[in-house]
């Protein structure tokens, strides 16, 4: 009798032992998924922080003339342009008067139209360097609600 009693005492403990196991390991790849996620987060952020506007060299010189003009910290404003034919995913960067000043750079598109639906930013101008024929407008993205 007393021989089953300890084998069922083991058994128990076993069991017990395998469930902590178990659960460890869950918490562990949750933790990881966490910091992953959070690692995906900040490149993103890293890659938002600094980025220049794509073909300011193609629009009017009305266009041109308001992006060399623009002020460090001031507002952008993004628009879908899913009539776009060389891109459907486009986004327009204008000023805030909507002066159509260039585009979210292609490889940059997907990050607004998928990852940031739903957060809340404001796009702001970083840099301005001026070249001959157009500036190069860096601009960062702030995302606010976290």
């Amino acid at each position: 009798g007393m021989v089953v009693y300890y084998v069922l005492i083991l058994l128990i403990f076993f069991v017990f032992f395998i469930v902590f196991m178990i659960k460890q390991k869950k918490e562990n790849n949750d933790r990881e998924e966490e910091l992953e996620q959070e690692q995906v987060w900040n490149r993103i952020k890293h890659i938002l922080s600094d980025f220049t506007i794509a073909g300011t060299y193609y629009r009017t010189q009305e266009e041109i003339f308001c992006a060399e003009n623009l002020q460090i910290g001031e507002e952008l404003v993004l628009e879908k342009e899913p009539t776009n034919e060389f891109d459907k995913n486009a986004i327009k960067v204008l000023t805030e008067d909507g002066y159509h000043i260039g585009y979210i750079p292609k490889e940059l598109c997907r990050m607004f139209n998928d990852i940031l639906v739903g957060c809340e930013y404001r796009v702001l101008v970083n840099k301005i360097v001026n070249a001959s024929s157009a500036p190069y407008v860096h601009v960062k993205v702030e995302i606010l609600d976290e």
